[in-house]
């Protein structure tokens, strides 16, 4: 388990080193107004929000993110049944030909948790995000600097 965890944080930190070699050309998958929510002091989950627009003929599949300043981050979708809410793990998220997906409150959201330190408004976090094609083979990473903001600055 060790090993396999620095693999991952090996190829993490490769991949941020890297990373405008990772973002796509024009034309492709863009992702655009990527915001963190900012939380209070000590709590350790957040969500992440944006819009995933597909200007290719191809659906675009993303199957995981990542980010150093959470030790996990999952795709969630926003249920509500009558009076409840509850949020479930999504596997993965596709973004069809020639359309956008959009990241809200209240809907589809990356959520972090287990953050690492505190976050502060304007702060700018990388998050990488992992496609893959219909056969699950990894297609592309994505590296995206996404801004911490503070709900209440609004």
């Amino acid at each position: 388990m060790k090993k396999k965890t620095h693999w991952k944080r090996l190829s993490l930190l490769f991949v941020l080193c890297c990373w405008p070699l990772a973002l796509l050309a024009e034309g492709d998958l863009v992702i655009e107004d990527a915001e963190i929510r900012m939380v209070p002091p000590g709590q350790k989950m957040t969500a992440a929000f944006m819009t995933f627009r597909n200007d290719t003929d191809e659906a675009w599949i993303l199957s995981s993110v990542t980010t150093l300043i959470a030790s996990r981050a999952e795709i969630h979708e926003t249920q509500i049944e009558g009076d409840k809410v509850s949020m479930r793990k999504v596997d993965h998220l596709i973004i069809p030909a020639g359309e956008s997906v959009v990241l809200a409150p209240g809907g589809l959201h990356v959520m972090l948790m287990g953050l690492n330190s505190p976050l502060k408004h304007d702060d700018e976090v990388e998050m990488i995000f992992m496609f893959i094609d219909e056969d699950g083979e990894e297609l592309e990473l994505i590296s995206v600097p996404v801004t911490v903001k503070d709900p209440r600055s609004r």
